[in-house]
């Protein structure tokens, strides 16, 4: 039987975490889940831990090992394995909170015979503080794109999708880099369709010291290339956008050029209404990240 939902997660060095990420999965009392992990090199306890969770339940557990990629790479070959009717992605630091899965079951049952492309929930940290700011009301239901850009939802949510509109998707850092935001994935599905956002938390989230959201910023940095391309895909999917959404896409944009040393090829593909906005808003950006990072 197919998998009604199929969890991705992808992992490096993080065999503890890891375990109590599927062990989440695996305590609750739903049938239909797969959970793809996929090692990204790990050179811990990883494959023995995976071994163990597998034992315990063969049907459920996937387990797919890499060379050390990068998490785009190793989401990718999770997006490419996958069975479930649903798709989502979970980080190896987090877990679902008892009873979540069915929650989201039942929550996609509401709108499954409808031009839905998914469902979204709230996250909290392990204190139990949620996370980031509520939709218009709950249930709410518009695109991704509406939620984020333009009514100003913030803060980490758990997108649940449905696979069969992911196919042929994938997460493309430059040589190089090794960063590319998970949202493109979801925004990607803004033109196809609404989401239902609610506000039950599905998730906590235990932010590591060092991870990817401590050092958020200079992770990005990093990647700033790749991000020059997230922010032109954005834009390219929604022209029509407000003015002033189109400029807080565009300057971004143009603060990851200045960081990749691109900045003046960029500018040149911005509408006259955004280009001198974007770039002034891009540049103070741009100083200001250079300040947090030490380098001014």
């Amino acid at each position: 039987m197919a998998a009604r939902l199929s969890i991705c997660i992808a992992t490096h060095n993080r065999a503890q975490l890891l375990r109590r990420a599927v062990d989440s999965v695996l305590t609750q009392k739903v049938d239909g889940c797969e959970v793809i992990v996929v090692d990204d090199g790990s050179n811990d306890e990883t494959p023995d831990v995976v071994q163990s969770v597998r034992r315990a339940a063969p049907e459920v557990v996937r387990y797919i090992r890499q060379s050390n990629l990068g998490r785009p790479h190793a989401l990718n070959a999770a997006l490419g394995v996958a069975t479930g009717e649903l798709i989502t992605i979970l980080d190896d630091d987090d877990w679902f909170t008892c009873g979540s899965i069915e929650g989201i079951h039942e929550t996609w049952r509401q709108v499954a015979q409808r031009d839905f492309v998914g469902v979204v929930g709230r996250c909290a940290t392990p204190d139990k503080a949620v996370i980031g700011t509520s939709a218009p009301e709950s249930p709410w239901d518009g695109s991704y794109f509406d939620a984020r850009l333009v009514c100003g939802v913030r803060g980490d949510r758990k997108e649940v999708v449905r696979r069969d509109l992911v196919g042929g998707f994938s997460f493309n850092p430059r040589p190089g880099e090794r960063r590319v935001p998970t949202s493109l994935l979801w925004y990607s599905l803004s033109a196809r369709g609404q989401m239902r956002f609610v506000d039950d938390v599905w998730v906590v989230k235990d932010y590591q010291a060092n991870g990817m959201t401590d050092d958020n910023l200079r992770l990005r940095v990093r990647s700033a290339g790749t991000n020059v391309d997230y922010y032109g895909q954005l834009a390219e999917m929604f022209p029509r956008a407000p003015l002033r959404t189109r400029v807080r896409i565009r300057s971004n944009q143009f603060r990851f050029a200045l960081h990749a040393e691109e900045g003046r090829a960029i500018y040149r593909e911005f509408g006259f209404a955004e280009a001198l906005p974007a770039c002034l808003i891009g540049s103070i950006a741009w100083m200001r990240d250079l300040h947090k990072l030490g380098r001014l």
